[in-house]
């Protein structure tokens, strides 16, 4: 079927409300917001204008100005100071000359070396194993270099006085009864 337009010879077409003639000419069409769209008709084409729906942005929201109000400034209060129990200071007592009586510590260095490998440095050390102190004496070899007269066992002595005893059997049998001699 073939549309053709519609033509009065009695009334002259008002340019508001007619509809408007197919044109094989194009014409450009405004720059609107409308949305425009062309379908082809019997006669030419034809170009309708449909309003398009626009959503309005939501405007991002100004900055306002803030007003600074400058704030009472007030000392900082402090509590009245209180006084502190005295406290003594502690000290540790030094050794007498009586209780540093008699030690050796020559190779001092040696025998913290050894003690490290042979308890990890501990000199109090007491595992249960029959050996005792930072150099692992046995009660046998202990007792028989005089460590008796500084406790009854070595982990029970000092490290200087442990160091004291090892000079000792060092002396008489080297480095043989320390299985870290190596250490040294």
């Amino acid at each position: 079927m073939q549309l053709k337009p519609q033509t009065s010879s009695t009334a002259a077409p008002s340019s508001s409300s007619a509809a408007p003639k197919p044109s094989t000419t194009s014409a450009t069409p405004k720059k609107t917001a409308a949305k425009t769209t062309t379908r082809a008709t019997a006669g030419g084409v034809s170009r309708d204008h449909a309003r398009a729906t626009l959503t309005p942005r939501a405007a991002a929201p100004k900055a306002t100005p803030k007003t600074v109000t400058p704030k009472k400034v007030t000392p900082n209060r402090v509590a009245p100071a209180t006084k502190a129990p005295v406290q003594t200071p502690r000290t540790t007592p030094k050794p007498t000359s009586a209780s540093n009586a008699g030690l050796d510590l020559s190779r001092a260095g040696m025998w913290d070396r050894i003690a490290m490998c042979e308890s990890t440095g501990n000199w109090h050390i007491n595992t249960g194993n029959g050996y005792y102190g930072g150099l692992q004496f046995d009660l046998g070899t202990w007792l028989g270099a005089g460590g008796g007269k500084f406790a009854s066992r070595a982990d029970l002595a000092t490290r200087e006085q442990q160091i004291t005893i090892a000079n000792t059997v060092f002396a008489s049998r080297g480095l043989s009864p320390w299985q870290c001699a190596s250490a040294a």
